[in-house]
Formats: C-alpha cells, structure tokens, sequence
C-alpha cells in the first residue's frame, strides 16, 4: 500500500502540475500497482518527454489529472504511447523515472 503523507503528495502535485503546464499537450496515464511497484501516474507530453509519480489508486490519478486539467488513460486499456517510446530511444539517459 502507498503510505505518503499530505505534504509529499502536494509536492507531487506541484511536480506533476509544472510538467503538465510546461510542456504541449500533456496527458495522463495512470499504471496499476504490482507486486514490484507502486501505483503511479504516468505524464506524457507530445514531444514523448515523460515522468511519473506514486498515486494511491485510479481515483487519485483521474482526480489530478482533473486538477490539472488534462485527460487521464490507463495504460491497461491504452498502452504506452509511442512518442513515450521513441523519446526514450532518442534520450537513453534521461532521468524522469521517479
């Protein structure tokens, strides 16, 4: 289970919010839990640059991404979008995974 407490998930949110403010259109992608790794909301920007941070669950990440007014998927459903895909070929050490 995801144990962070108020002040963490708000500077999530703030992250989240620059990113998403930051970059052209934006959407969410929200990944289900495993037994490896946590919940977690997937941004994607049109130019496939990317970052991620823990959610509690489907709920948190559609309700942020309302926040933030963007559309949220679920990766389940949709699969990773394939400006995700070629970002990491062309940017093999880029640093967004959280």
């Amino acid at each position: 289970m995801n144990r962070r407490n108020r002040s963490e998930r708000n500077a999530d949110f703030v992250y989240l919010s620059d990113f998403a403010a930051s970059r052209q259109n934006v959407r969410g992608y929200y990944e289900e839990g495993t037994a490896r790794e946590p919940a977690s909301l997937l941004l994607v920007a049109e130019s496939g640059e990317w970052t991620r941070r823990k959610v509690r669950d489907g709920d948190e990440a559609r309700r942020l991404c309302g926040k933030m007014e963007i559309e949220c998927l679920s990766v389940a459903a949709a699969g990773y979008p394939p400006q995700m895909r070629q970002w990491n070929r062309e940017h093999p050490n880029s640093v967004r995974r959280s």
